[in-house]
Protein backbone atom coordinates (compact mmCIF):
# COMPACT_ATOMS: atom_id res chain seq x y z
CA UNK A 1 0.00 0.00 0.00
CA UNK A 2 0.98 3.63 -0.34
CA UNK A 3 2.38 5.61 2.53
CA UNK A 4 0.05 7.12 5.15
CA UNK A 5 0.14 10.49 3.42
CA UNK A 6 -0.85 9.51 -0.09
CA UNK A 7 1.46 10.86 -2.83
CA UNK A 8 -1.57 10.98 -5.11
CA UNK A 9 -4.36 12.79 -3.27
CA UNK A 10 -2.34 15.77 -2.03
CA UNK A 11 -0.82 16.74 -5.37
CA UNK A 12 -1.91 19.91 -7.18
CA UNK A 13 -3.99 19.26 -10.27
CA UNK A 14 -1.37 20.20 -12.86
CA UNK A 15 -0.38 17.98 -15.77
CA UNK A 16 3.37 18.69 -15.56
CA UNK A 17 3.84 17.85 -11.86
CA UNK A 18 5.21 14.37 -12.49
CA UNK A 19 8.50 15.23 -10.75
CA UNK A 20 6.73 15.93 -7.47
CA UNK A 21 4.83 12.66 -7.75
CA UNK A 22 8.05 10.70 -8.41
CA UNK A 23 9.76 12.26 -5.39
CA UNK A 24 6.79 11.72 -3.08
CA UNK A 25 6.14 8.13 -4.23
CA UNK A 26 9.80 7.10 -3.96
CA UNK A 27 9.28 4.76 -0.99
CA UNK A 28 6.31 3.09 -2.65
CA UNK A 29 8.10 2.55 -5.95
CA UNK A 30 11.24 1.18 -4.30
CA UNK A 31 9.20 -1.59 -2.68
CA UNK A 32 7.01 -2.36 -5.68
CA UNK A 33 7.35 -5.62 -7.60
CA UNK A 34 6.47 -4.20 -11.01
CA UNK A 35 4.42 -1.46 -12.67
CA UNK A 36 1.18 -3.38 -12.13
CA UNK A 37 1.83 -3.32 -8.39
CA UNK A 38 2.21 0.46 -8.45
CA UNK A 39 -0.90 0.87 -10.63
CA UNK A 40 -3.04 -1.19 -8.25
CA UNK A 41 -1.89 0.86 -5.24
CA UNK A 42 -2.68 4.14 -7.02
CA UNK A 43 -6.11 2.91 -8.08
CA UNK A 44 -6.85 1.84 -4.50
CA UNK A 45 -5.99 5.38 -3.42
CA UNK A 46 -8.56 6.75 -5.86
CA UNK A 47 -6.50 7.70 -8.93
CA UNK A 48 -8.50 6.94 -12.06
CA UNK A 49 -7.41 6.83 -15.69
CA UNK A 50 -9.09 10.17 -16.33
CA UNK A 51 -7.33 11.81 -13.38
CA UNK A 52 -3.98 10.40 -14.48
CA UNK A 53 -4.52 11.74 -17.99
CA UNK A 54 -5.58 15.19 -16.73
CA UNK A 55 -2.81 15.66 -14.18
CA UNK A 56 0.17 13.90 -15.75
CA UNK A 57 -0.52 13.71 -19.48
CA UNK A 58 -0.65 9.90 -19.75
CA UNK A 59 -3.27 7.63 -21.25
CA UNK A 60 -4.08 5.66 -18.09
CA UNK A 61 -2.85 4.68 -14.62
CA UNK A 62 -0.70 1.83 -15.96
CA UNK A 63 1.28 4.18 -18.19
CA UNK A 64 1.81 6.49 -15.22
CA UNK A 65 2.98 3.51 -13.14
CA UNK A 66 5.45 2.52 -15.86
CA UNK A 67 6.87 6.06 -15.90
CA UNK A 68 7.22 6.02 -12.13
CA UNK A 69 8.98 2.67 -12.20
CA UNK A 70 11.47 4.04 -14.73
CA UNK A 71 12.00 7.30 -12.85
CA UNK A 72 12.59 5.82 -9.39
CA UNK A 73 15.23 3.08 -8.94
CA UNK A 74 13.75 0.00 -7.30
CA UNK A 75 14.76 -2.66 -4.81
CA UNK A 76 18.14 -1.31 -3.68
CA UNK A 77 19.69 -1.07 -0.20
CA UNK A 78 19.76 2.31 1.46
CA UNK A 79 23.57 2.31 1.54
CA UNK A 80 26.34 0.35 -0.21
CA UNK A 81 27.56 -2.78 1.54
CA UNK A 82 31.30 -3.05 2.09
CA UNK A 83 32.39 -6.66 1.62
CA UNK A 84 35.69 -8.46 1.52
CA UNK A 85 36.23 -8.00 -2.20
CA UNK A 86 36.69 -4.26 -1.64
CA UNK A 87 39.80 -4.75 0.49
CA UNK A 88 43.15 -3.80 -1.11
CA UNK A 89 44.58 -7.32 -0.61
CA UNK A 90 41.72 -8.84 -2.59
CA UNK A 91 42.07 -6.23 -5.35
CA UNK A 92 45.79 -6.98 -5.68
CA UNK A 93 45.10 -10.70 -5.82
CA UNK A 94 42.54 -10.25 -8.58
CA UNK A 95 44.77 -7.89 -10.55
CA UNK A 96 47.68 -10.33 -10.37
CA UNK A 97 45.54 -12.96 -12.09
CA UNK A 98 46.50 -11.30 -15.35
CA UNK A 99 49.97 -12.80 -14.93
CA UNK A 100 48.45 -16.25 -14.51
CA UNK A 101 46.38 -15.72 -17.65
CA UNK A 102 49.38 -14.55 -19.68
CA UNK A 103 52.12 -16.89 -18.39
CA UNK A 104 51.09 -19.92 -20.52
CA UNK A 105 51.65 -17.81 -23.64
CA UNK A 106 55.38 -18.09 -23.12
CA UNK A 107 55.22 -21.74 -24.20
CA UNK A 108 53.69 -20.72 -27.53
CA UNK A 109 56.46 -18.18 -28.05
CA UNK A 110 59.05 -20.84 -27.22
CA UNK A 111 57.76 -23.09 -30.04
CA UNK A 112 57.01 -20.28 -32.51
CA UNK A 113 59.72 -21.52 -34.89
CA UNK A 114 57.93 -24.88 -35.12
CA UNK A 115 54.71 -23.26 -36.41
CA UNK A 116 55.63 -23.38 -40.09
CA UNK A 117 52.26 -23.68 -41.83
CA UNK A 118 48.80 -22.16 -41.90
CA UNK A 119 47.30 -25.44 -40.72
CA UNK A 120 49.54 -25.44 -37.64
CA UNK A 121 48.53 -21.89 -36.80
CA UNK A 122 44.86 -22.73 -37.36
CA UNK A 123 45.17 -25.65 -34.91
CA UNK A 124 46.72 -23.33 -32.34
CA UNK A 125 43.93 -20.78 -32.77
CA UNK A 126 41.30 -23.52 -32.63
CA UNK A 127 42.60 -24.79 -29.29
CA UNK A 128 42.71 -21.21 -27.99
CA UNK A 129 39.04 -20.66 -28.89
CA UNK A 130 38.03 -24.03 -27.45
CA UNK A 131 39.89 -23.35 -24.22
CA UNK A 132 38.23 -19.95 -23.80
CA UNK A 133 34.81 -21.50 -24.35
CA UNK A 134 35.43 -24.39 -21.94
CA UNK A 135 36.64 -21.98 -19.27
CA UNK A 136 33.49 -19.85 -19.58
CA UNK A 137 31.14 -22.83 -19.43
CA UNK A 138 32.98 -24.52 -16.56
CA UNK A 139 32.91 -21.38 -14.43
CA UNK A 140 29.18 -20.87 -15.01
CA UNK A 141 28.34 -24.49 -14.22
CA UNK A 142 30.50 -24.34 -11.09
CA UNK A 143 28.60 -21.35 -9.75
CA UNK A 144 25.26 -22.99 -10.55
CA UNK A 145 26.29 -26.16 -8.76
CA UNK A 146 27.61 -24.20 -5.79
CA UNK A 147 24.28 -22.42 -5.33
CA UNK A 148 22.23 -25.61 -5.65
CA UNK A 149 24.37 -28.37 -4.09
CA UNK A 150 27.00 -26.68 -1.91
CA UNK A 151 30.78 -26.38 -1.92
CA UNK A 152 31.64 -30.03 -1.20
CA UNK A 153 29.68 -31.48 -4.12
CA UNK A 154 30.90 -28.72 -6.48
CA UNK A 155 34.56 -29.41 -5.68
CA UNK A 156 34.13 -33.15 -6.22
CA UNK A 157 32.43 -32.62 -9.58
CA UNK A 158 35.12 -30.16 -10.71
CA UNK A 159 37.88 -32.58 -9.75
CA UNK A 160 36.26 -35.21 -11.94
CA UNK A 161 35.94 -32.70 -14.77
CA UNK A 162 39.69 -32.06 -14.64
CA UNK A 163 40.41 -35.80 -14.71
CA UNK A 164 37.98 -36.26 -17.60
CA UNK A 165 39.90 -33.77 -19.74
CA UNK A 166 43.15 -35.74 -19.54
CA UNK A 167 42.13 -38.16 -22.31
CA UNK A 168 40.78 -35.17 -24.25
CA UNK A 169 44.27 -33.62 -24.12
CA UNK A 170 45.78 -36.87 -25.35
CA UNK A 171 43.26 -36.91 -28.19
CA UNK A 172 44.19 -33.34 -29.14
CA UNK A 173 47.85 -34.35 -29.27
CA UNK A 174 47.10 -37.40 -31.43
CA UNK A 175 44.86 -35.43 -33.80
CA UNK A 176 47.15 -32.41 -34.16
CA UNK A 177 50.53 -34.15 -34.38
CA UNK A 178 50.31 -35.11 -38.09
CA UNK A 179 49.52 -31.49 -38.98
CA UNK A 180 51.54 -29.45 -36.50
CA UNK A 181 54.34 -31.80 -35.49
CA UNK A 182 54.85 -33.44 -32.13
CA UNK A 183 56.30 -30.35 -30.42
CA UNK A 184 53.37 -28.05 -31.18
CA UNK A 185 50.79 -30.79 -30.59
CA UNK A 186 52.21 -31.50 -27.13
CA UNK A 187 51.88 -27.85 -26.16
CA UNK A 188 48.31 -27.69 -27.52
CA UNK A 189 47.18 -30.71 -25.52
CA UNK A 190 48.91 -29.46 -22.39
CA UNK A 191 47.39 -26.00 -22.68
CA UNK A 192 43.84 -27.31 -23.10
CA UNK A 193 43.95 -29.38 -19.91
CA UNK A 194 45.77 -26.54 -18.14
CA UNK A 195 42.89 -24.16 -18.91
CA UNK A 196 40.41 -26.55 -17.28
CA UNK A 197 42.55 -27.10 -14.17
CA UNK A 198 43.36 -23.38 -13.84
CA UNK A 199 39.66 -22.47 -14.07
CA UNK A 200 38.92 -24.88 -11.21
CA UNK A 201 41.71 -23.44 -9.06
CA UNK A 202 40.68 -19.84 -9.69
CA UNK A 203 37.06 -20.74 -8.87
CA UNK A 204 38.36 -21.86 -5.45
CA UNK A 205 40.49 -18.67 -5.13
CA UNK A 206 43.60 -20.88 -5.09
CA UNK A 207 45.68 -18.31 -6.97
CA UNK A 208 48.87 -19.02 -5.03
CA UNK A 209 48.67 -22.76 -5.63
CA UNK A 210 48.12 -22.14 -9.34
CA UNK A 211 51.13 -19.84 -9.45
CA UNK A 212 53.35 -22.39 -7.71
CA UNK A 213 52.25 -25.02 -10.25
CA UNK A 214 52.68 -22.87 -13.35
CA UNK A 215 55.45 -20.36 -12.81
CA UNK A 216 58.49 -22.69 -12.51
CA UNK A 217 57.96 -24.07 -16.02
CA UNK A 218 56.93 -20.70 -17.43
CA UNK A 219 60.00 -19.05 -15.88
CA UNK A 220 62.31 -21.68 -17.38
CA UNK A 221 60.72 -21.17 -20.81
CA UNK A 222 61.17 -17.40 -20.44
CA UNK A 223 64.86 -17.88 -19.66
CA UNK A 224 65.22 -19.95 -22.81
CA UNK A 225 63.54 -17.21 -24.85
CA UNK A 226 65.72 -14.42 -23.51
CA UNK A 227 68.98 -16.39 -23.81
CA UNK A 228 71.72 -15.56 -26.28
CA UNK A 229 71.38 -17.24 -29.64
CA UNK A 230 68.43 -18.59 -31.62
CA UNK A 231 65.13 -19.57 -30.07
CA UNK A 232 65.22 -23.00 -28.36
CA UNK A 233 64.23 -26.08 -30.32
CA UNK A 234 63.73 -29.72 -29.51
CA UNK A 235 61.58 -31.18 -26.81
CA UNK A 236 62.55 -28.84 -23.96
CA UNK A 237 59.80 -26.16 -24.38
CA UNK A 238 57.03 -28.78 -24.90
CA UNK A 239 58.35 -30.72 -21.90
CA UNK A 240 58.14 -27.59 -19.76
CA UNK A 241 54.57 -26.99 -20.95
CA UNK A 242 53.54 -30.57 -20.16
CA UNK A 243 55.25 -30.37 -16.76
CA UNK A 244 53.40 -27.15 -15.84
CA UNK A 245 50.07 -28.54 -17.03
CA UNK A 246 50.65 -31.75 -15.08
CA UNK A 247 51.47 -29.86 -11.91
CA UNK A 248 48.34 -27.71 -12.31
CA UNK A 249 46.14 -30.76 -12.89
CA UNK A 250 47.59 -32.50 -9.84
CA UNK A 251 46.96 -29.41 -7.72
CA UNK A 252 43.35 -29.13 -8.90
CA UNK A 253 42.71 -32.83 -8.27
CA UNK A 254 43.93 -32.53 -4.66
CA UNK A 255 41.49 -29.78 -3.69
CA UNK A 256 39.75 -30.83 -0.47
CA UNK A 257 36.05 -31.42 -0.95
CA UNK A 258 35.03 -32.23 2.63
CA UNK A 259 36.37 -32.34 6.16
CA UNK A 260 38.39 -35.41 7.25
CA UNK A 261 36.10 -38.23 8.38
CA UNK A 262 33.05 -36.73 6.69
CA UNK A 263 31.05 -39.04 4.43
CA UNK A 264 29.82 -36.94 1.50
CA UNK A 265 26.52 -37.81 -0.19
CA UNK A 266 26.27 -39.05 -3.75
CA UNK A 267 27.40 -36.67 -6.47
CA UNK A 268 24.97 -34.27 -8.11
CA UNK A 269 26.02 -33.28 -11.61
CA UNK A 270 24.88 -30.32 -13.72
CA UNK A 271 21.37 -30.73 -15.07
CA UNK A 272 20.03 -30.01 -18.54
CA UNK A 273 18.78 -26.69 -17.23
CA UNK A 274 22.32 -25.84 -16.12
CA UNK A 275 23.72 -26.74 -19.53
CA UNK A 276 21.03 -24.67 -21.26
CA UNK A 277 21.85 -21.74 -18.99
CA UNK A 278 25.57 -22.06 -19.85
CA UNK A 279 24.97 -22.21 -23.63
CA UNK A 280 24.98 -18.40 -24.15
CA UNK A 281 28.24 -18.20 -22.18
CA UNK A 282 29.75 -20.78 -24.51
CA UNK A 283 28.76 -18.67 -27.52
CA UNK A 284 30.13 -15.55 -25.85
CA UNK A 285 33.41 -17.34 -25.08
CA UNK A 286 33.81 -18.38 -28.70
CA UNK A 287 33.15 -14.85 -29.96
CA UNK A 288 35.52 -13.28 -27.43
CA UNK A 289 38.27 -15.70 -28.35
CA UNK A 290 37.57 -14.96 -32.00
CA UNK A 291 38.12 -11.27 -31.29
CA UNK A 292 41.42 -11.98 -29.55
CA UNK A 293 42.75 -14.18 -32.38
CA UNK A 294 41.41 -11.91 -35.14
CA UNK A 295 44.84 -10.65 -36.18
CA UNK A 296 46.64 -14.01 -36.36
CA UNK A 297 43.57 -15.53 -38.00
CA UNK A 298 43.73 -12.81 -40.66
CA UNK A 299 47.36 -13.74 -41.24
CA UNK A 300 46.58 -17.45 -41.47
CA UNK A 301 43.80 -16.90 -44.01
CA UNK A 302 45.75 -14.39 -46.11
CA UNK A 303 47.36 -15.12 -49.46
CA UNK A 304 50.86 -15.26 -47.96
CA UNK A 305 52.54 -17.43 -45.37
CA UNK A 306 51.85 -16.18 -41.80
CA UNK A 307 54.81 -14.25 -40.53
CA UNK A 308 56.27 -13.50 -37.12
CA UNK A 309 53.62 -10.92 -36.02
CA UNK A 310 51.08 -13.77 -35.86
CA UNK A 311 52.73 -14.71 -32.55
CA UNK A 312 54.09 -11.34 -31.51
CA UNK A 313 54.08 -9.83 -28.04
CA UNK A 314 51.69 -6.93 -28.58
CA UNK A 315 48.77 -9.13 -27.52
CA UNK A 316 50.29 -9.72 -24.06
CA UNK A 317 48.77 -6.59 -22.42
CA UNK A 318 45.35 -7.70 -23.69
CA UNK A 319 45.68 -10.85 -21.58
CA UNK A 320 47.30 -9.17 -18.60
CA UNK A 321 44.51 -6.62 -18.26
CA UNK A 322 41.86 -9.31 -17.69
CA UNK A 323 42.89 -9.55 -14.04
CA UNK A 324 42.61 -5.79 -13.60
CA UNK A 325 39.19 -5.98 -15.29
CA UNK A 326 37.90 -8.13 -12.41
CA UNK A 327 38.87 -5.35 -10.00
CA UNK A 328 37.08 -2.72 -12.06
CA UNK A 329 33.91 -4.82 -12.32
CA UNK A 330 33.74 -5.39 -8.56
CA UNK A 331 34.31 -1.69 -7.89
CA UNK A 332 31.62 -0.82 -10.45
CA UNK A 333 29.10 -3.05 -8.68
CA UNK A 334 29.57 -1.20 -5.40
CA UNK A 335 29.52 2.19 -7.08
CA UNK A 336 26.27 1.43 -8.95
CA UNK A 337 24.61 0.31 -5.71
CA UNK A 338 25.51 3.61 -4.07
CA UNK A 339 24.53 5.64 -7.15
CA UNK A 340 21.15 3.93 -7.45
CA UNK A 341 20.35 4.57 -3.80
CA UNK A 342 21.39 8.24 -4.03
CA UNK A 343 19.70 9.13 -7.35
CA UNK A 344 16.15 10.43 -7.04
CA UNK A 345 15.36 10.26 -10.76
CA UNK A 346 16.24 7.98 -13.61
CA UNK A 347 17.67 10.85 -15.64
CA UNK A 348 20.21 11.71 -12.95
CA UNK A 349 21.11 8.06 -12.46
CA UNK A 350 21.70 7.63 -16.20
CA UNK A 351 23.94 10.68 -16.45
CA UNK A 352 26.06 9.55 -13.52
CA UNK A 353 26.35 5.88 -14.46
CA UNK A 354 27.23 6.57 -18.11
CA UNK A 355 29.89 9.07 -17.04
CA UNK A 356 31.31 6.53 -14.61
CA UNK A 357 31.31 3.83 -17.29
CA UNK A 358 33.35 6.16 -19.49
CA UNK A 359 35.75 6.68 -16.57
CA UNK A 360 36.16 2.91 -16.12
CA UNK A 361 36.94 2.47 -19.80
CA UNK A 362 39.43 5.35 -19.65
CA UNK A 363 41.25 3.73 -16.72
CA UNK A 364 41.40 0.42 -18.59
CA UNK A 365 42.74 2.20 -21.67
CA UNK A 366 45.45 3.91 -19.61
CA UNK A 367 46.51 0.63 -17.99
CA UNK A 368 46.60 -1.08 -21.38
CA UNK A 369 48.57 1.77 -22.93
CA UNK A 370 51.22 1.67 -20.19
CA UNK A 371 51.52 -2.12 -20.54
CA UNK A 372 51.75 -1.83 -24.33
CA UNK A 373 54.52 0.74 -24.09
CA UNK A 374 56.49 -1.62 -21.84
CA UNK A 375 55.93 -4.56 -24.20
CA UNK A 376 57.07 -2.48 -27.18
CA UNK A 377 60.25 -1.64 -25.29
CA UNK A 378 60.82 -5.35 -24.60
CA UNK A 379 60.22 -6.16 -28.26
CA UNK A 380 62.81 -3.58 -29.25
CA UNK A 381 65.32 -5.11 -26.82
CA UNK A 382 64.67 -8.67 -28.09
CA UNK A 383 64.84 -7.62 -31.77
CA UNK A 384 61.18 -8.57 -32.27
CA UNK A 385 60.22 -5.05 -33.28
CA UNK A 386 58.54 -4.34 -36.61
CA UNK A 387 56.98 -1.25 -38.10
CA UNK A 388 53.39 -2.29 -37.40
CA UNK A 389 53.89 -3.07 -33.70
CA UNK A 390 52.65 0.36 -32.44
CA UNK A 391 49.51 0.13 -34.58
CA UNK A 392 48.77 -3.40 -33.41
CA UNK A 393 49.30 -2.26 -29.82
CA UNK A 394 46.80 0.58 -30.30
CA UNK A 395 44.31 -1.86 -31.82
CA UNK A 396 44.71 -4.21 -28.85
CA UNK A 397 44.06 -1.31 -26.47
CA UNK A 398 40.70 -0.74 -28.18
CA UNK A 399 40.01 -4.48 -28.15
CA UNK A 400 40.86 -4.70 -24.45
CA UNK A 401 38.41 -1.91 -23.64
CA UNK A 402 35.78 -3.75 -25.72
CA UNK A 403 36.30 -7.01 -23.84
CA UNK A 404 36.06 -5.23 -20.48
CA UNK A 405 32.77 -3.67 -21.58
CA UNK A 406 31.52 -7.14 -22.50
CA UNK A 407 32.63 -8.53 -19.14
CA UNK A 408 30.68 -5.76 -17.37
CA UNK A 409 27.55 -6.67 -19.31
CA UNK A 410 27.99 -10.37 -18.49
CA UNK A 411 28.72 -9.60 -14.83
CA UNK A 412 25.21 -8.14 -14.50
CA UNK A 413 23.66 -11.26 -16.03
CA UNK A 414 23.07 -9.98 -19.55
CA UNK A 415 25.32 -12.36 -21.47
CA UNK A 416 22.82 -12.62 -24.32
CA UNK A 417 23.07 -8.87 -24.87
CA UNK A 418 26.87 -9.05 -24.98
CA UNK A 419 26.78 -12.08 -27.29
CA UNK A 420 24.33 -10.41 -29.67
CA UNK A 421 26.47 -7.27 -29.74
CA UNK A 422 29.60 -9.28 -30.57
CA UNK A 423 27.76 -11.24 -33.24
CA UNK A 424 26.44 -8.07 -34.88
CA UNK A 425 29.86 -6.42 -34.71
CA UNK A 426 31.51 -9.44 -36.31
CA UNK A 427 28.82 -9.38 -38.99
CA UNK A 428 29.69 -5.76 -39.77
CA UNK A 429 33.41 -6.64 -39.92
CA UNK A 430 32.86 -9.65 -42.19
CA UNK A 431 30.58 -7.65 -44.50
CA UNK A 432 33.09 -4.80 -44.68
CA UNK A 433 35.95 -7.19 -45.45
CA UNK A 434 33.85 -8.80 -48.20
CA UNK A 435 32.97 -5.46 -49.77
CA UNK A 436 36.39 -3.84 -49.30
CA UNK A 437 39.00 -6.61 -48.96
CA UNK A 438 42.30 -5.43 -47.46
CA UNK A 439 45.31 -5.44 -49.80
CA UNK A 440 47.34 -7.50 -47.30
CA UNK A 441 46.48 -9.96 -44.51
CA UNK A 442 47.97 -7.53 -41.98
CA UNK A 443 46.69 -4.30 -43.47
CA UNK A 444 47.57 -1.20 -41.45
CA UNK A 445 43.95 -0.10 -41.26
CA UNK A 446 42.09 -3.41 -41.14
CA UNK A 447 42.88 -4.49 -37.56
CA UNK A 448 42.33 -1.11 -35.78
CA UNK A 449 39.05 -0.53 -37.60
CA UNK A 450 37.81 -4.01 -36.67
CA UNK A 451 38.72 -3.44 -33.01
CA UNK A 452 36.96 -0.07 -33.00
CA UNK A 453 33.83 -1.72 -34.41
CA UNK A 454 33.93 -4.30 -31.62
CA UNK A 455 34.49 -1.56 -29.03
CA UNK A 456 31.58 0.51 -30.33
CA UNK A 457 29.19 -2.45 -30.36
CA UNK A 458 30.03 -3.63 -26.86
CA UNK A 459 29.98 -0.12 -25.39
CA UNK A 460 26.49 0.41 -26.79
CA UNK A 461 25.36 -2.90 -25.29
CA UNK A 462 26.92 -2.14 -21.91
CA UNK A 463 25.45 1.36 -21.78
CA UNK A 464 22.04 -0.11 -22.61
CA UNK A 465 22.32 -2.49 -19.65
CA UNK A 466 23.68 -0.20 -16.94
CA UNK A 467 21.46 2.79 -17.81
CA UNK A 468 18.47 0.89 -16.38
CA UNK A 469 18.89 0.33 -12.62
CA UNK A 470 16.56 -2.67 -12.72
CA UNK A 471 19.12 -4.47 -14.92
CA UNK A 472 21.96 -4.08 -12.42
CA UNK A 473 20.24 -4.15 -9.02
CA UNK A 474 17.14 -6.26 -9.56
Amino acid sequence: MLAATSPVRDLPAVADDFGTLAATARSTCENAVDEADIAVMMEVDGLSDATAAGRYGVTDVHELAARLLAAVPTRVPSSPVIVERDRPAVRWRLASRGLLYAAPGVFYLAIAQDIRSRSALMCLLGVTVAGWMVSQVLAVLAHRLLARTGASNTTRVLRRAVAAFLPVAVGVFAAAAPTTGDHVAAVLGAQLVYVVAATVLLFHDADLRLALSLLPGATAATVLLTGVGPAPSGWLPPALAVMSAGATVATACTLRASAPGEHPPSLQYPTRADLAFAAPYAAYGVLCAGAVVFQPLSAAMGPTRPDAPALDLTIVPLVLVMGYAEVEIRRLRGWITACTAASRTLARYRRRVLAHLALVELRVAVVLSVMSAGICAIMWTLNRWDGQAPLRSAAHVALGCALVAGLITCAFGHVRTATASLAVSFGVIVAARALWPPPQPLDLIDLPVACLVLLTGLLIATAHVVRNPINVTG
